[in-house]
């Protein structure tokens, strides 16, 4: 039976990370017990629209770390299940992979419909959709 709403088993939210991010947060993700699939484990080079259309039809919070997503978002009004982009300067994975810790601890139930930006000193939480 398909999962809907970006909910997988045990009401938990589900995940498609995309190929640009770090190993480190699908780790991380795993290893709490989240189903994600993440685009670079597909074995073979999906462009931004093939990303954004699984992560609806599967209905799964789009991880990134392009920002051409938001625009897919907002301008294009795609619909998405949620979109967490992280906006974190240098390649500091272990900052990263802490950042999405605290934002699964303090925040799970806020994932569906947002547009999250996560930087390093805060997390913005913008609605998206209808």
């Amino acid at each position: 039976m398909a999962e809907v709403d970006g909910v997988g088993a045990g009401g938990e939210p589900k995940f498609l990370a995309d190929a640009n991010v770090e190993r480190g947060i699908v780790e991380l993700l795993r290893s709490m017990g989240f189903e994600v699939k993440w685009v670079a484990d597909l074995g073979k080079s999906i462009e931004d629209e093939q990303v954004l259309r699984l992560a609806e039809e599967e209905a799964r919070i789009l991880i990134t770390n392009d920002k051409d997503f938001g625009d897919f978002v907002f301008r294009q009004r795609r619909e998405v299940c949620g979109l967490i982009l992280f906006r974190v300067k240098g390649q500091d994975t272990s900052v990263k992979v802490e950042l999405m810790k605290k934002l699964l601890e303090e925040n799970k139930d806020k994932l569906k419909g947002r547009l999250i930006v996560v930087t390093r000193d805060r997390f913005r939480f913008t609605p998206i959709g209808g």
